[in-house]
């Protein structure tokens, strides 16, 4: 799966409630890790990581932040490790970007790859968002506050 776009929130809301909390409730023994490709080491560790098998757990959801700060020498290599592990049955990838990756990532944006982009959401959309989430906080907020609030926003 690919995650990308600048609204950090939703991107974030939709990690965590679509795909960590389902995929541990349906895989009790499988394990979640992330890998921040920005640190230094971290694409050899995600290689050995997902190369390794585990004596506890069976599958493997791996969380990747940070592509974009990976050395463009290693884009090449990167994709075609990432398209290995679309073959990979027991390990399952989530790549989260703030923003669309380089076109050399074109292809997490088409089958089998499951991509969403999260635009930030402005005016009506905003307002309506903000009342969701008042109303999921079981909170009393009148309309011209949450208006007051989206317009700081720029939504």
């Amino acid at each position: 799966m690919y995650l990308y776009g600048d609204d950090a929130y939703a991107r974030t809301t939709a990690l965590r409630e679509k795909i960590i909390v389902p995929y541990l409730a349906k895989h009790q023994e499988g394990s979640v890790t992330r890998f921040y490709l920005g640190d230094e080491g971290a694409f050899l560790k995600l290689r050995e990581f997902t190369g390794t098998g585990s004596l506890f757990a069976k599958v493997k959801l791996v969380i990747l932040y940070e592509i974009s700060e990976l050395d463009v020498k290693f884009d090449k290599e990167c994709t075609a490790f990432l398209k290995t592990l679309l073959e990979d049955k027991s390990t399952t990838v989530v790549i989260v970007a703030d923003k669309k990756l380089p076109k050399v990532y074109d292809f997490l944006l088409k089958e089998p790859v499951k991509s969403y982009e999260f635009e930030p959401l402005t005016g009506a959309k905003f307002v309506n968002f903000l009342k969701k989430e008042v109303s999921s906080q079981k909170l009393t907020v009148s309309d011209s506050a949450i208006s007051q609030v989206a317009s700081l926003h720029d939504g």
